[in-house]
């Protein structure tokens, strides 16, 4: 997955939810520490983490 992406639907979260989402989000997602840069290519698997992440109730 391209960072990018990842980057975008931090961007989402924060403008649609509030900054401190984000952070529940990694967290929930078994991420946390991690940190996406948009030019970098991550795991898809990590993507898929935060999505289901932020629908199991982060939100």
């Amino acid at each position: 997955m391209h960072g990018a992406i990842v980057s975008s639907f931090k961007r989402y979260l924060d403008t649609a939810l509030g900054e401190d989402i984000w952070r529940h989000v990694v967290e929930d997602a078994g991420l946390k520490g991690k940190t996406y840069m948009p030019v970098s290519i991550y795991p898809d698997e990590e993507m898929e983490a935060l999505l289901n992440a932020a629908e199991l109730g982060s939100l």
